[in-house]
């Protein structure tokens, strides 16, 4: 038998029963403990949901004949799904009717009166599968909702629609952003009518809908669904072709054109990457040819701007052998008008890493491009020299969190709080400054290696300390007499230089170690520019205060000589790197106790041990101090007397300015009062 009742609301009792209790023959199905019950004799199983909730619900019990409690062929459902909680009854069903059906009570004792609403109660004779029943739940809410509840739909543009209820005469449609409360858009919607739209939505918002099914007076109050828009549009990821060209479909050269077709200094093909694809782009410019163009042609015209969209996404890797060239990417819409956009450094394409490069859909608009009609897109090159870069990921996104890009935010998170608040206190007063270089104390000189030496394996201390240095066997011919000052030293690799332990015998709280460097032109760029500076007891097991300095363009300063000095303070806690006299990464919370005495072998060009690690490249005019230089005394050694600089704000002093005055002050307050608890969103 399957009993299969629509309900609202009770405490407890029957809804269906039938049979006598002599035997043992009666059935009941009823709620009891919240949840609904099958019964028959002294066993039952029941379901894990509860259903004493207000709402309409329907239930329904399946039995085959001849089965017991415990096992599955005693299902209990709600609303249409299995619910069945597990039972340990091992009793047998004998469902052969020997008094009245009774709804809503117990017949054979005139109790157990159900408290609610019952309603479109069914019997049948055969067990109904699943789906049947499903179906009957589906009742008379709207069910079937497209986009399915939960999607990450892919367009900005959607059509909403569902199945109707059993008796519903109109719909009420509500939809919107709102998740508590989406507003109603259309009213009365007529039976067949059901459907809505197309409407549009924006990039990576999540929208609720429900619908109301109407009969009047009967409103039945629709489930809440949603779905979220995906949060980009893809130009092109390079993902769906099957190769460069035909036979493969589709192909990149099926979209893309190169110079095989546009006589331009271009090559394309299709790269794998760690995952999916993406363009290798290798340009070739030269004085008649100085322009390469990659160009994505549309069939129609496409709409940049659907969803929202309001910046364009470009993600490249360039190599360390590229000739610096301007990258530029353009469009072009159906009435012929064209926007370019170069990028700002055209360095970046010697570094094999990703970038991304972000634009505002604005500047392109600015020129005079009806984005609304893009016909074309180009990636181009524009100078006299090769190379390869790598492209992927073009995408068009609305207004988003780029931390980089936030105004009044400084956690990444684009909103301005308390935590932002916290971070402007911290550096509080800190501003800028001038520098003049002060001649440091020599008689604090523990040590000064000027590598002036041109050959053999001695390098001599300068200072009045004789703490005189031994190169490893390897670096007898490593002199070099293109150094900073005279000869340097040029270390290969394969070998250090060893300095006595005495060095460090006399320095416990303050230290200055100064040095000129050159990294050879052939070096990666992308493992270089990078300064570590470690300090703390000679017990490695004890904690060392650490600062650590990343360039931003360190391909710059390959192939020249730059100056850096490391100066510790564990009375005050300072801990600082200085790059050709500015101040570049400083510690404040740096009090770690020096142990000079306990310092051991000391080396210079590779790990203390002397083992592996070697440095490469030349370095020039080493020093150590036993105390923490000033900025003036860094500014002397690195520029020499007479010389003066501006040090900046940022980054070292605070790493963040909001009102980009070079100071930290209430005006700074005043510009996180003006986003105060607001997004910060680019562009």
């Amino acid at each position: 038998k399957t009993v299969d009742p629509a309900i609202n609301d009770n405490e407890q009792n029957n809804i269906v029963c039938w049979g006598n209790s002599p035997g043992g023959s009666r059935v009941e199905f009823r709620v009891q403990s919240n949840k609904m019950r099958i019964s028959h004799g002294s066993g039952y199983v029941q379901s894990q949901a509860t259903v004493n909730d207000g709402e309409w619900h329907h239930v329904a019990a399946t039995v085959t004949e001849g089965a017991t409690f415990s096992s599955s062929d005693v299902k209990v459902y709600v609303d249409g799904r299995d619910d069945t909680d597990t039972s340990s009854d091992e009793d047998a069903f004998d469902i052969v009717g020997v008094a009245d059906v009774g709804i809503g009570y117990r017949a054979t004792h005139g109790d157990r009166f159900f408290e609610g609403l019952i309603d479109e109660v069914r019997l049948y004779d055969r067990v109904l599968p699943a789906s049947e029943v499903k179906n009957l739940s589906l009742g008379f809410k709207a069910s079937g909702p497209s986009p399915v509840n939960g999607a990450k739909y892919e367009s900005t543009s959607v059509a909403l629609s569902w199945r109707a209820g059993r008796d519903a005469a109109l719909h009420d449609v509500y939809f919107g952003t709102d998740s508590g409360n989406p507003p109603l858009v259309n009213a009365n919607r007529p039976l067949d009518s059901n459907s809505y739209g197309p409407v549009d939505v924006e990039l990576g918002e999540t929208y609720y809908w429900y619908i109301n099914e109407v009969n009047d007076p009967c409103v039945w109050q629709g489930d809440a669904w949603s779905f979220e828009v995906k949060e980009y549009h893809v130009v092109d990821d390079f993902d769906s072709y099957a190769g460069t060209s035909p036979p493969n479909e589709p192909n990149l050269l099926g979209t893309w054109k190169d110079g095989s077709t546009n006589e331009a200094g271009s090559t394309i093909s299709l790269q794998a990457e760690f995952t999916g694809n993406s363009m290798k782009y290798v340009y070739d410019n030269n004085e008649s040819q100085p322009r390469s163009k990659a160009e994505l042609v549309y069939e129609a015209a496409v709409d940049w701007t659907a969803g929202g969209a309001r910046a364009l996404a470009l993600e490249f890797k360039g190599d360390v052998n590229n000739s610096a060239e301007w990258m530029y990417v353009a469009i072009q819409d159906t009435d012929g008008n064209n926007a370019v956009v170069e990028y700002e450094d055209m360095n970046d394409l010697g570094q094999d890493n990703w970038h991304v490069w972000n634009i505002a859909l604005q500047d392109f608009k600015d020129e005079g491009v009806d984005l609304t009609k893009v016909k074309n897109f180009i990636v181009g090159f524009l100078g006299g020299g090769s190379g390869t870069v790598y492209i992927d990921n073009i995408r068009l996104y609305p207004p988003r969190c780029i931390a980089e890009y936030a105004v009044a935010s400084f956690d990444d998170d684009c909103f301005t709080g308390f935590s932002d608040l916290d971070i402007i206190l911290r550096y509080w007063l800190a501003g800028g400054y001038n520098v003049s270089a002060v001649k440091p104390n020599d008689d604090r000189l523990q040590a000064h290696y000027k590598f002036d030496e041109t050959s053999g394996t001695d390098a001599n201390d300068s200072s009045e300390k004789n703490y005189h240095a031994t190169v490893d066997p390897n670096g007898a011919s490593a002199w070099d007499p293109c150094g900073h000052d005279g000869y340097c030293l040029d270390f290969d690799g394969t070998f250090a230089v060893s300095i006595p332990n005495d060095v460090f015998s006399g320095i416990l709280n303050e230290v200055t170690v100064s040095v000129w460097v050159h990294v050879d032109a052939n070096v990666n760029p992308n493992t270089i520019g990078r300064a570590e500076f470690g300090a703390g007891p000679a017990d490695t097991n004890e904690p060392w205060d650490r600062l650590t300095w990343i360039q931003e363009k360190p391909e710059r300063h390959i192939g020249q000589w730059s100056h850096y000095a490391f100066v510790k303070d564990s009375n005050h806690g300072i801990m600082r790197i200085y790059y050709n006299g500015l101040l570049a990464a400083q510690e404040t919370d740096a009090f770690a106790v020096l142990d000079g005495a306990g310092a051991g072998r000391s080396v210079i060009g590779a790990q203390a041990d002397g083992e592996g690690s070697y440095y490469v490249g030349k370095l020039d005019d080493f020093r150590i101090y036993d105390y923490a230089l000033s900025h003036s005394e860094i500014l002397y050694l690195a520029a020499g007397d007479g010389s003066e600089l501006y040090q900046p704000l940022q980054p070292a002093l605070s790493p963040v300015d909001p009102y980009k005055d070079g100071k930290i002050s209430f005006v700074d307050i005043a510009t996180l009062g003006e986003w105060w608890l607001k997004e910060s969103l680019w562009p």
